[in-house]
């Protein structure tokens, strides 16, 4: 996961091992990038509003050098703009504020295969 917040890496990571999820957390898009560099993961989550685009354009570069990797955009729910090109687009994202099951639930619908 690719967030400048600290408060929601901690959170999503935490719920998300909970299930058993295995979880890296960077808070910008280079050390994103390393993260997936050394450990390719099954599905990226990255927060839409980091600065200047930077999460934008490190789901472009997940999309040319690991195709295999799912990516899905975090969205504060007053970002409406992101939210409306985002569904638009029919990529993949979650809304924030959430519910904990519905953290879960997309864990789940994006690793199927995964220990929960």
């Amino acid at each position: 996961m690719v967030d400048d917040d600290p408060v929601m890496r901690e959170l999503f990571s935490e719920i998300l091992e909970l299930d058993d999820h295995r979880v890296a957390a960077a808070q910008d898009a280079d050390s994103g990038a390393a993260l997936i560099e050394a450990h390719p993961p099954d599905v990226t989550m990255i927060d839409a509003a980091l600065e200047d685009d930077a999460g934008w354009h490190l789901a472009e570069q997940i999309g040319e050098r690991w195709p295999s990797v799912r990516v899905v955009y975090l969205v504060d729910i007053d970002q409406s703009v992101a939210k409306r090109i985002l569904e638009r687009g029919r990529l993949p994202h979650f809304v924030r504020p959430f519910e904990l099951d519905e953290l879960r639930e997309l864990a789940l619908r994006l690793m199927p295969n995964a220990p929960n």
